[in-house]
């Protein structure tokens, strides 16, 4: 089991806490932005601007999907989908997993989608 500390607390994090702290950090982080690993992060800053549109939210779902599946490996994706109405701010990923270890660990997480 993967275990790690909680940023804002120093709290030990572990199990959907700790993924769900992995998943944010990861969709957080702009590519290139990280200097020891810059290639670390992922490209959907560069498709944010876009209109949100059946397109673009395939465009993030997949980058989403590519990023976790590369630097999360422990993490198995059932369904990513992009909702709401990113031009005035609403716009929401969905992340349907669960823990390759554990088969019964379905589990979703929604992360707001901000320029």
């Amino acid at each position: 089991m993967s275990a790690g500390m909680d940023p804002a607390t120093g709290a030990l994090l572990t199990g959907d806490d700790y993924d769900d702290h992995c998943i944010a950090d990861l969709l957080s982080t702009p590519l290139g932005t990280e200097w020891m690993r810059p290639e670390y992060g992922w490209i959907g800053f560069e498709i944010l601007d876009r209109p949100l549109n059946r397109a673009t939210a395939l465009l993030l779902s997949s980058a989403a999907a590519m990023a976790i599946a590369r630097w999360l490996p422990r993490i198995r994706l059932s369904k990513v989908t992009v909702s709401g109405d990113l031009a005035q701010g609403r716009a929401v990923m969905t992340v349907e997993r669960q823990r390759a270890a554990a088969a019964n660990s379905l589990t979703a997480q929604t992360i707001p989608l901000t320029r």
